[in-house]
């Protein structure tokens, strides 16, 4: 049985307190929640993980350590569990998928009518399909919270098939825009 009290304590933390970071970080790190985390089961997964997910977009500074800890912990579990954040799906039918591009892997679309990306995600043959399911669980729950100058925004992924779709960056592809230096 899952001590309730475990994540009923991360609840009960006051995010308007100024030591919220502070509780939440010894909260995470832990041994009662080290000891919960692999005893929990679906309901109480996909609570924590909410949970995390809105607690990351409240952080202001995305370069502090609770905000690592939290984007850490948040990749974790959605890794283990292939689940995400609600804040991570797309519906279908806001999406529309265009032509391929020449990889045959990205598409040019829209999502609510605005211009996007979709990249779908490739399945070798010799690839472990599970591996490749954890991994997109947990790199679609990190890049979503990603903020940079240098990082296209992730709008969100869909499962089936498992896509990931992002802001439409115009201009040049990486290749064609990458400085050639001169032989010698």
């Amino acid at each position: 049985m899952i001590p309730r009290n475990s994540l009923q304590q991360l609840h009960d933390l006051d995010r308007a307190s100024p030591q919220f970071h502070e509780q939440l970080s010894n909260f995470l790190r832990g041994n009662e929640y080290r000891n919960v985390f692999p005893k929990l089961q679906g309901e109480d997964f996909a609570w924590l993980i909410e949970y995390l997910d809105s607690v990351l977009v409240g952080i202001p500074d995305p370069t502090g350590s609770i905000f690592q800890e939290c984007l850490h912990e948040l990749g974790k579990i959605c890794r283990v569990r292939e689940i995400l954040p609600k804040s991570c799906t797309v519906s279908d039918s806001l999406l529309e998928i265009g032509l391929p591009s020449t990889s045959g892997y990205a598409y040019d679309g829209a999502l609510d009518g605005s211009k996007v990306r979709i990249q779908r995600v490739r399945s070798y043959p010799e690839g472990d399909p599970q591996e490749v399911k954890q991994t997109f669980h947990q790199v679609a729950a990190t890049w979503k919270r990603l903020t940079h100058r240098n990082i296209v925004p992730l709008l969100g992924v869909t499962i089936d098939p498992l896509q990931l779709i992002s802001d439409w960056m115009s201009g040049e592809d990486l290749m064609a825009s990458t400085i050639s230096t001169p032989a010698t």
